[in-house]
């Protein structure tokens, strides 16, 4: 395990769009159930927190763009709140 703690930024993806005053990003999600993280029911929506998410890679797939990974969340962990600004 590496003991590098600082957190990578995730790059949002850029879909193509043919209304182009409708630039949009979104960003990778999951949904878990309220039962697996009920820390979840006093937070806020819109709020950053931090989570500890245990994976198993299930998928790879590169191409020129550079590819993905998927993976199957197996455990997950709340660590708190995020304790950087909010983001515009």
């Amino acid at each position: 395990m590496t003991k590098d703690t600082k957190m990578k930024e995730v790059t949002p993806d850029k879909p193509y769009s043919e209304c182009p005053e409708e630039p949009k990003e979104y960003y990778p999600h999951f949904r878990l159930k309220l039962e697996d993280i009920p820390e979840a029911k006093g937070w806020s929506i819109g709020e950053k927190y931090i989570l500890l998410i245990g994976v198993e890679q299930v998928a790879i797939r590169e191409d020129k763009k550079g590819g993905e990974v998927t993976f199957d969340v197996k455990k997950v962990k709340a660590i708190g709140r995020n304790p950087c600004k909010k983001e515009k």
